[in-house]
């Protein structure tokens, strides 16, 4: 799931929980962004791992005594930085889909009965498929429908 709400991550959820419970004493990651992109999200669990004494351990990072000013500014940066990513990352991601919208072409999987073209990106009718989109279309037409 996407670190950018956790709120929208249900075993991220459920691992919260368990620290609340008091069944969890450290929560390991690769890297801080992986465990939130989200300052405020960063921020609000963090505290909720601190106050039941549950360590965050970041294996791809360097140690950083957060229990210091200059720890506690060392993580706002990296968390700065990385929420700045995602949200950043999500604009030139829309940015592309508008440009594509825009100038005809397509932006997911080819619905049935077509391909895309991965070069122009523009929808191509699939010779094999058109034949089960026209039968569709004929038995509609003679009033047969799902039911």
């Amino acid at each position: 799931m996407s670190g950018r709400e956790a709120e929208h991550r249900i075993q991220f959820q459920e691992m919260i929980q368990d620290i609340e419970d008091g069944g969890i004493d450290a929560v390991i990651v690769y890297t801080r962004d992986r465990f939130s992109r989200s300052i405020k999200d960063f921020l609000k669990y963090l505290g909720i791992m601190e106050k039941h004494k549950c360590e965050l351990i970041c294996v791809n990072e360097s140690y950083i005594d957060s229990d210091s000013p200059s720890g506690k500014l060392s993580e706002w940066i990296i968390m700065s930085i990385a929420q700045y990513y995602v949200e950043n990352l999500a604009r030139e991601s829309l940015r592309g889909l508008k440009y594509n919208a825009e100038n005809g072409m397509w932006n997911t999987i080819a619905p049935f009965g077509y391909t895309l073209n991965r070069d122009t990106k523009k929808l191509e009718i699939d010779a094999y498929e058109a034949k089960g989109v026209r039968f569709m279309f004929e038995r509609f037409l003679l009033g047969d429908s799902q039911r």
